[in-house]
C-alpha cells in the first residue's frame, strides 16, 4: 500500500481575537520558495563566447569576473617555447596581443607557421592571458567570414547576462 500523500502546509492561520471575530493572518510569504532557477545551479553560469583578439580583450575588460569559455580567433605573431611542455603563443587581430598559454603535455601539437590565422579555446587568466586548451589552425576564409555577426551575438549574451544579476 503507497504511503499517503503528504498535505502542503497551508498559507494562512485562521484566529480568534476577544471580539469573537474570526480574522484571517497570513503567514510569511517568504516560506513558500519559489521554483528554483536552472542558471542558479553550481556551474551552470558559464559562458562560451565567440570573437577576435580585440574584442576578447575588451569584453574581458568590461567583465572580468564572467565565467566564461572564450573561442579566440586571431593571427599568429610567434610561438615562444618554455619549460618542459609549455608554449605562449601571441595573437592578434588589429589591436593589442593576447597571450595564449598551452601545456602540451602529449606531445602532440602541430607546428604552427606564423602569420596563419588560429583559434584558440581558453579561460582568462589575468589581463591578456588566455589559458589555452586547444589550438587550431583556420582558413582565412573561416577567419574572416561572418565575424561581425557572431560579435554582435556574443554582445547581446554579455548584455543578458548583466541585466539578470
Amino acid at each position: 500500500m503507497p504511503p499517503p500523500k503528504l498535505q502542503p502546509k497551508p498559507l494562512c492561520v485562521a484566529s480568534k481575537s476577544k471580539a469573537t471575530a474570526a480574522t484571517i493572518k497570513m503567514e510569511h510569504m517568504a516560506m513558500a520558495e519559489p521554483p528554483a532557477s536552472p542558471m542558479t545551479k553550481p556551474g551552470r553560469d558559464l559562458l562560451s563566447l565567440v570573437g577576435r583578439v580585440d574584442f576578447c580583450l575588451n569584453s574581458h575588460k568590461l567583465y572580468p569576473d564572467l565565467n566564461a569559455i572564450w573561442n579566440v580567433y586571431g593571427k599568429l605573431v610567434r610561438v615562444i617555447k618554455g619549460k618542459k611542455s609549455e608554449h605562449t603563443l601571441l595573437v592578434r587581430s588589429e589591436g593589442p596581443i593576447l597571450q595564449g598559454i598551452y601545456y602540451d603535455f602529449d606531445g602532440d601539437m602541430k607546428p604552427l607557421s606564423t602569420g596563419r590565422a588560429v583559434h584558440l579555446v581558453g579561460r582568462f587568466v589575468g589581463g591578456n592571458r588566455l589559458q589555452t586548451f586547444r589550438i587550431n589552425e583556420v582558413s582565412d576564409m573561416d577567419w574572416e567570414q561572418q565575424f561581425m555577426r557572431i560579435e554582435n551575438v556574443t554582445r547581446y549574451i554579455l548584455m543578458q547576462n548583466q541585466a539578470h544579476k
